[in-house]
């Protein structure tokens, strides 16, 4: 009884290492967009033009992907070639669920990089704006095309 007892400890400490780590990468690695999207979908829906997004913007970015309606996480981790951790909670971290913000038709997300580090990561509504394009930097003009539906391009 005895042996078995410690074969269940060492079990119960295993798991909590491997928990313990795996919830440390998590924190490393997950993204903060506090207030971001409302402060995007307000930049876009004041129809300024040109928008200069280097200005726009209050957090650091070198580079931003767009990616439409039903686009899979494997693309996405396969286009933006960065480490991401989605926004969702740990258990579905843990056991390795999937990110699928984009099966609604209306749906798009924006995802900024620094440095090779994902730094915000949105979903907004095509309703909100829209933007056509699918690469974005911070030296990048986008002017508006459509002032009612807020659709921007690259100028």
């Amino acid at each position: 009884m005895n042996k078995v007892k410690q074969i269940i400890l060492v079990a119960f400490m295993l798991i909590f290492a491997f928990t313990t780590y795996k919830y440390v990468i998590f924190k490393i690695h997950q993204v903060d967009n506090g207030s971001s999207k409302q402060q995007l979908v307000q930049k876009f829906r004041s129809d300024e033009s040109p928008l200069i997004l280097q200005d726009a913007f209050s957090f650091e970015w070198t580079e931003a992907y767009i990616f439409g309606a039903y686009t899979n996480a494997e693309h996405i981790r396969e286009t933006i070639k960065a480490k991401r951790i989605p926004q969702y909670s740990f258990m579905e971290y843990l056991i390795g669920a999937d990110d699928y913000s984009l099966l609604d038709d209306g749906k798009r997300k924006i995802i900024f990089i620094h440095e090779d580090r994902v730094v915000k990561d949105l979903v907004f509504n095509r309703a909100d704006f829209n933007i056509k394009e699918s690469h974005l930097s911070p030296s990048d003009r986008l002017i508006l095309v459509d002032a009612k539906s807020h659709i921007y391009m690259k100028e």
